[in-house]
């Protein structure tokens, strides 16, 4: 296999070429998926019981990582110098079948990790509420200040626990349409067994300095809003807050998605590697079962001498 060194030279040159037909994918991913935002909403406004807008969330999330895992398609198809135009984006929904069933497992894994932290940041702020005698409404600003941060946060914990180990999952789902999803998961750990360190390793080459960047921005972002979260009420004196937090949230943003485009593609680059490194061994064990080794047939030795 291609050293580190070889293949962050391929990511970076593909990025060279194919950064805006990448941020033109992902800018559609994310038009699609914040149409089904209100949606979600809408569900939880409608419904008296908890149930329904617990599936709706679900059923949405889902659609989200079908269009995610279509975009993985996409880039795929572009690092492979093959044709590849907006509608492979929707490729998840071609098999549908699969489909649902693999992204229904990190939706719901998602989600799960989500109302862990939620219920996390409104432990820890009504926490402080019975000490310092807090408003309600004074919570829950506290709590959408943070929110972005705890976002970020969730979304790293989901890729080091879920997509981290599964990184290959699609891909492998791609290649083998013939596949179940137990053996989609099968063949792609058994691609990543022993050189799990080493990808993180090479996708923290590619991304970490841009994922730490938006980390650290979001983080200040959320401390300023809390810490002057009366000073940016008042209005003219907080303006210059304010200003820091629209600057941290568009670094934020920016390096995270720019993150999510280069870590997805090196995980593409990685794999490709895997599987030349698979078909030339397959095919070098061949050669050597083809070779016919001649059997030299030695005479009988004389017992009479």
């Amino acid at each position: 296999m291609e050293c580190n060194k070889v293949l962050l030279d391929s990511v970076n040159s593909f990025l060279k070429i194919n950064t805006g037909k990448a941020v033109i994918g992902l800018l559609l991913v994310l038009l699609l998926s914040s149409t089904l935002t209100p949606i979600a909403l809408l569900a939880s406004l409608i419904s008296s019981s908890l149930l329904f807008p617990l599936i709706v969330l679900l059923l949405c999330t889902t659609v989200v990582v079908m269009l995610m895992f279509g975009y993985m398609s996409l880039l795929a198809l572009l690092y492979r110098g093959q044709p590849a135009i907006l509608g492979h984006i929707f490729d998840c929904f071609r098999d549908w079948k699969r489909g649902i069933k693999l992204s229904l497992l990190f939706s719901t894994m998602l989600i799960i990790i989500s109302f862990v932290a939620v219920i996390v940041a409104f432990t820890v702020t009504f926490s402080e509420q019975k000490t310092s005698q807090l408003l309600f409404e004074e919570a829950i600003t506290k709590i959408m200040n943070v929110m972005p941060f705890m976002t970020i946060i969730c979304i790293v914990v989901f890729a080091l626990f879920v997509v981290w180990p599964n990184a290959f999952v699609w891909l492998v789902f791609t290649d083998n349409p013939a596949f179940t999803i137990k053996q989609t998961f099968r063949k792609a750990h058994s691609l990543q067994k022993g050189k799990m360190w080493r990808l993180l390793f090479f996708l923290f080459r590619i991304g970490g300095i841009w994922l730490c960047v938006a980390c650290l921005s979001s983080f200040v972002s959320s401390i300023v809003s809390i810490k002057f979260m009366d000073v940016i009420a008042s209005g003219n004196q907080g303006l210059h807050y304010s200003f820091i937090i629209k600057i941290c949230d568009t670094v934020s943003f920016v390096g995270f998605y720019y993150v999510l485009i280069k870590m997805m593609v090196g995980v593409i680059a990685f794999y490709d590697a895997l599987i030349r490194d698979e078909r030339e061994n397959s095919i070098f064990d061949k050669n050597v079962q083809s070779i016919e080794v001649p059997v030299i047939e030695l005479p009988a030795p004389d017992m009479e001498s």
